[in-house]
């Protein structure tokens, strides 16, 4: 029988789709206290079972209107 709680209840199994970039910023925690990222959590552990790495990058190019609007939003107060 597989070790997955959800096959005793007879139900069909949730899935849960988690994304992110762990290269940007560290979790943000009270000073002295070491941040602990989501992965390394108990709950990361029993919750996913399967980890897709994503290794192509992509980028907008340099002209793209959506890099004007992610300018705006980090200082409001530059030029555009």
């Amino acid at each position: 029988m597989p070790s997955n709680p959800w096959y005793a209840l007879n139900v069909q199994i949730p899935q849960l789709v988690v994304t992110g970039d762990f290269f940007q910023l560290p979790p943000v925690t009270e000073p002295g206290v070491d941040p602990v990222f989501a992965f390394e959590s108990r709950a990361w552990k029993a919750c996913i079972d399967r980890t897709v790495y994503l290794t192509k990058v992509f980028r907008q190019t340099e002209n793209s209107s959506s890099l004007v609007v992610a300018d705006l939003v980090r200082d409001p107060d530059a030029p555009s």
